[in-house]
């Protein structure tokens, strides 16, 4: 029997960016009626692909704000300005079947 320990909480800062005070970061933001959170599946303008969620971080020094993404397919880390974002990716809706009485 092999005995299971608790992992040791890591030492590292829990903060994202914890040398820069002038960086927030959100994990969740409102795109036009829908509400975006981590996981959501995203498109951008001039750019092929589906991007996953992760958070949008602002910069106050430089009045900067930009979406942190993966990409589905590659697993690949993005960043892409607010205004580059084309829309949150919806689930295909089926087709109801229409009942012709014959």
């Amino acid at each position: 029997m092999t005995n299971i320990t608790k992992r040791k909480q890591s030492t590292a800062s829990t903060e994202p960016y914890p040398f820069n005070s002038n960086i927030t970061v959100y994990y969740e933001m409102k795109h036009g009626k829908d509400e975006v959170t981590v996981g959501t599946p995203l498109r951008f303008k001039f750019q092929r692909g589906v991007y996953k969620f992760i958070k949008i971080v602002h910069n106050s020094e430089k009045n900067v704000t930009w979406i942190d993404c993966m990409e589905q397919g590659t697993g690949a880390f993005r960043s892409f300005y607010v205004d580059q974002l084309k829309g949150v990716v919806k689930p295909k809706r089926t087709r109801k079947l229409k009942n012709v009485g014959t």
